[in-house]
């Protein structure tokens, strides 16, 4: 999605004292406003066999420096399991999963690649049984692949923050063979008495 009109059901408009969360000139708008952190996130079916990238461009705007802001993939609801990619607006980032308690793969970890005033690029690719995870184009981790909670996919915004998200994509970084039925079409030629 590149946010430049409503075309997937993220979860627009105003809760009061809660959230804002709009579409403005081709981003996605989204803003926490109580002590909790807010996200959205669409049911996004993606096929784990196969090799696939999940990347979006996200900039913080203002707000809570300290806490974590960015993606959500392989997640589900009941009972709430997750992965997150996230970044903090003082240069921070972290990769880690969440089953009823936080299990950091990265923790927060300070890197001059986060950018503070300017969009941030998160990448999570998946090659045959690998995650690679880039920042700004840059590698900043792998690890094994780990099987999805659910098929939930989105973003989060630190409590009393804002970020702006330039777009958000899936796609399939290999190619599938369409196969073909092979169907054989025989010929029978009846005989009769008078083709003899």
């Amino acid at each position: 999605d590149d946010f430049i009109k409503f075309e997937n059901y993220w979860l627009l408009g105003i809760e009061e004292d809660s959230w804002v969360e709009n579409i403005e000139n081709g981003h996605l708008y989204f803003q926490s406003l109580t002590n909790k952190p807010k996200e959205d996130l669409l049911s996004v079916m993606i096929d784990p066999s196969r090799d696939f990238e999940i990347e979006m461009k996200i900039k913080f705007e203002r707000g809570n420096m300290e806490q974590g802001y960015g993606i959500q993939w392989g997640k589900s609801k009941n009972p709430m399991k997750q992965y997150d990619f996230f970044l903090t607006g003082n240069g921070h980032y972290s990769v880690d999963r969440y089953t009823g308690e936080f299990e950091d793969f990265v923790p927060f970890t300070p890197s001059e690649i986060v950018n503070r005033y300017a969009p941030n690029k998160l990448t999570i690719r998946k090659v045959k049984n690998s995650y690679y995870f880039f920042l700004n184009e840059k590698m900043v981790h792998t690890m094994p692949f780990q099987p999805f909670f659910g098929n939930l996919l989105g973003f989060q915004v630190a409590a009393n923050s804002t970020i702006l998200i330039d777009y958000i994509k899936v796609e399939y970084l290999d190619k599938v063979e369409l196969t073909k039925s092979k169907v054989l079409i025989m010929d029978y030629k009846t005989t009769t008495e008078t083709d003899k």
